[in-house]
């Protein structure tokens, strides 16, 4: 039987013109720290495409948030796209 394997990617954009500054923390907090603990707590590996501005924003608003990545990333469960 064949198996089937699957990959997500998702896109991270700080800079979107819906999502006000005031409430980007509560974007890291609510959207962006859940994908960090969807591929360490189920395994599961995930790509994320993130332009280098969001990244710089999230850097600012929560670091632990960008050593957190560092970590997956080096244990192959984040993986860069684009």
């Amino acid at each position: 039987m064949n198996t089937l394997a699957l990959f997500t990617v998702f896109h991270l954009n700080m800079a979107y013109s819906s999502i006000e500054e005031e409430m980007r923390p509560e974007v890291v907090r609510r959207c962006y720290w859940p994908l960090l603990r969807l591929a360490a707590d189920f395994d599961v590996p995930v790509g994320v495409e993130a332009p280098g501005y969001t990244l710089e924003t999230i850097a600012a608003i929560d670091p632990v948030w960008v050593e957190t990545l560092k970590t997956l990333l080096r244990a192959g469960l984040i993986e860069f796209v684009g």
